[in-house]
């Protein structure tokens, strides 16, 4: 007998279910801690001042872009954490990388994930600054934005999918 395996389409639900597991995945291994994600009705009360902003440009099936908003001490913690180093003892430089490599590892797992799913996704190398991330307009028909803010070990870190998608 011949069996074809056909990949199914990706919709709305699927790339936010996606995105969560991505993120909740990779800040509890890198953390070693218990994350959650914050209950939108407490989002305004728990988006952090920002220090960092971290991006990385999707192309493929889903075009646009993942951002994080990270505050000092939440970068350094994940930083500290990656590096197996206390936080006071990681530099500027070393909390930069920290953040990238975090939201590296999320596009990663992201892709992953999807990768089960109809199409081709990639991402830029992750970019990090201290100014605000310049938003991309969506090219196709359908968009779709999540923001996710999990709680990591009494600290909020906030992170934005921009993405549009092929109907």
């Amino acid at each position: 007998m011949n069996s074809t395996f056909t990949k199914s389409r990706l919709s709305p639900d699927i790339v936010v279910q996606s995105f969560e597991n991505a993120i909740l995945a990779v800040l509890s291994s890198i953390s070693d801690t218990d994350i959650s994600i914050v209950d939108r009705q407490s989002y305004p009360k728990c988006i952090p001042s920002t220090d960092y902003y971290g991006e990385a440009i999707l192309d493929g099936v889903l075009k646009g872009q993942v951002c994080v908003a990270i505050n000092e001490p939440a970068a350094r913690f994940i930083s500290a954490k990656l590096a197996m180093a206390q936080p006071p003892e990681i530099d500027e430089d070393v909390t930069v990388d920290g953040v990238k490599e975090t939201l590296n590892q999320i596009c990663g797992k992201f892709r992953t994930i999807l990768g089960e799913f109809e199409g081709k996704i990639e991402f830029s190398i992750p970019a990090v600054s201290q100014e605000t991330v310049k938003l991309l307009p969506g090219i196709y028909d359908k968009r779709l934005t999540q923001l996710t803010v999990v709680k990591l070990n009494n600290h909020h870190v906030s992170i934005l999918l921009l993405a549009s998608y092929q109907a």
